[in-house]
C-alpha cells in the first residue's frame, strides 16, 4: 500500500561513507545509495521490499513503538544493517 511508504522515507547510514536515501515518487518507493542510480523497491510484505535489478532485499526495521529505526539490506549472501539517521 503506497500510503505506508511515507514512514520509510529518510536517510539510512550503511557505511561511514555510504548512505541509502529512501523516497517516494509516483506512488513507488525508491532507494538510492551514495553515488549510485536510484532503483525501485517492490513490496514483498509490509516491511520487506525487493529490488529486482540488483538482487537486493531491504527489510525495514521497526522499534517497539512501530517507528522505523533502520533497515537491513540483503545482497549476495551479505546482511548489512543501516540505522535511520533522518
Amino acid at each position: 500500500d503506497p500510503a505506508i511508504y511515507k514512514r520509510y522515507v529518510g536517510t539510512y547510514q550503511l557505511f561511514p561513507n555510504m548512505q541509502i536515501a529512501i523516497r517516494v515518487e509516483e506512488q513507488q518507493l525508491l532507494a538510492q545509495a551514495t553515488g549510485q542510480e536510484a532503483f525501485t523497491l517492490y513490496p514483498v510484505s509490509e516491511t520487506k521490499f525487493l529490488a529486482q535489478l540488483a538482487d537486493i532485499t531491504i527489510q525495514f526495521n521497526l522499534s517497539a513503538d512501530e517507528t522505523v529505526d533502520g533497515l537491513t539490506l540483503y545482497q549476495g549472501g551479505q546482511e548489512l544493517i543501516a540505522p535511520k539517521v533522518n
